[in-house]
């Protein structure tokens, strides 16, 4: 399901969104969602987003101070002022300090969530997007 065609977005690449980084006309400071699940309820933790890597052609790493978000495969982001927006892809790996790793995989239709390192009661929408930076 594409939330963006409602709104005009038109999808970019990882390149263009290392660029948009680059120049800081993307977001900076803000809440992070996956699959609408979030360490600690949304509004929480503000993070500051600190890189974006790119690597090999499939995957892209958002870092966090300590914090790291890498997505494989992304397919459909945008990205404004107020949020980074990934539609779909088949892994998010988010590992939250050294506390807490998690890893979530779309197998076919199906969201698979596992907790790699520490406790965490996974609150997911299959339907959501993969990935969202977001302000308010």
């Amino acid at each position: 399901m594409n939330n963006y065609n409602r709104f005009d977005f038109t999808p970019i690449t990882i390149d263009e969104l290392l660029a948009l980084f680059n120049s800081n006309k993307t977001i900076r400071s803000g809440g992070i969602s996956v699959f609408q699940d979030s360490i600690g309820k949304p509004g929480d933790i503000i993070y500051t987003l600190t890189s974006i890597d790119k690597h090999g052609n499939d995957t892209i790493e958002f870092r966090f101070g300590r914090d790291r978000i890498s997505i494989k495969d992304p397919d459909y982001m945008v990205s404004n002022q107020n949020m980074i927006c990934v539609g779909n892809c088949s892994t998010v790996d988010w590992l939250y300090n050294p506390s807490i790793h998690l890893l979530y995989e779309m197998i076919g239709d199906h969201l698979k969530t596992s907790s790699l390192k520490g406790d965490h009661s996974f609150r997911t929408k299959e339907n959501r997007d993969a990935f969202r930076f977001y302000g308010w």
